[in-house]
């Protein structure tokens, strides 16, 4: 699998490369309120006792606010799958979603993304990360989508903090970009830059504003973009 850095080159894999579990779920009014009833979700994958091979975790809502949104930097799949396996364990977890879901049913999706990690962590800091999952259309090659976006990324270089792209592992003929914004406008400016990317796959954009959790400490959330 390959992916792309923001700053040179790569020749072969990324040398330093996790699973990043990206979950999202129709939210309830009280997340949208205060996304931090989620803390103590996560506090927990975090704290003593918890599951091995987590490290990073950011979550937060999405453009519109219709649905949160969850990025979590695993070692490897395994060591999530591994969590899952633990039925008792991750039954409690689960249960600590519950006022974070719409009716109280937490129930969404989740994919994993093979990121660099060096660089994928600056562009889920950033004041606005956008979420692209690009499906190639038949008869493009991955590599001429890696051209593309390597093309892409050097073009809004000075506007973002980060970007990097990946192999999505339940499918891969499919890659998420992610893109680390410096601000809100600063995403609506390269509208035509990006509408190359919908003449070689079929294209899903998710903006969403993220706040990183570790241990007990949360960092701060901003106001969520509204577009």
């Amino acid at each position: 699998m390959e992916g792309k850095r923001l700053r040179g080159a790569i020749k072969g894999p990324p040398k330093k490369k996790n699973a990043f579990e990206i979950g999202t779920w129709a939210c309830s009014e009280e997340y949208v309120k205060d996304v931090s009833i989620l803390d103590p979700a996560y506090e927990r994958l975090v704290g003593p006792g918890g599951p091995a091979g987590v490290n990073k975790i950011f979550f937060g809502l999405e453009a519109g606010r219709s649905n949160a949104w969850a990025v979590l930097n695993w070692d490897s799949v395994e060591d999530h799958h591994n969590f899952q396996a633990d039925h008792e364990a991750y039954r409690k977890f689960v249960e600590l979603f519950k006022p974070t879901a719409k009716d109280g049913k937490p129930k969404g999706t989740i994919i994993y993304a093979y990121w660099e990690v060096d660089e994928a962590l600056p562009c889920l800091k950033a004041p606005l990360v956008e979420l692209t999952k690009i499906t190639a259309k038949e008869g493009i090659a991955k590599k001429d989508i890696y051209a593309v976006l390597d093309k892409y990324i050097a073009h809004i270089r000075s506007l973002v903090d980060g970007a990097t792209y990946g192999d999505v592992y339940e499918k891969p003929g499919q890659i998420v970009l992610v893109i680390g914004w410096k601000s809100i406008q600063a995403s609506l400016k390269e509208k035509s830059a990006r509408e190359e990317l919908g003449l070689i796959g079929q294209v899903e954009v998710t903006k969403v504003l993220l706040k990183q959790i570790k241990g007990a400490n949360v960092l701060s959330y901003g106001d969520t973009p509204q577009g």
